[in-house]
């Protein structure tokens, strides 16, 4: 389910956030999740890992924490079988 949230540069959050969509310009102390867009505008601050479809940052923003690309290669995991093994 597609999700919005847009925090205010007087915004404060302890704790995960997790949506489709994330319009930042407050503080967040925990990890984020964006499973499709983050922007971080200029007063942003994010302390904590942050996973990211599409990024936009702002200059001024500042995360102190990881990021990690979120790809359709990482969305979708599938298991292989090894169907039998060639000797020579």
């Amino acid at each position: 389910k597609a999700s919005t949230l847009v925090l205010s540069e007087q915004s404060r959050v302890n704790g995960e956030i997790r949506v489709t969509h994330l319009v930042l310009n407050g503080t967040v102390a925990g990890p984020i999740e964006a499973s499709e867009y983050l922007e971080l505008q200029s007063k942003a601050k994010v302390t904590g890992d942050v996973k990211y479809k599409t990024l936009e940052i702002q200059l001024g923003a500042i995360v102190e924490g990881k990021l990690a690309h979120i790809s359709e290669a990482t969305e979708k995991v599938v298991s292989l079988k090894v169907s039998g093994v060639e000797s020579k």
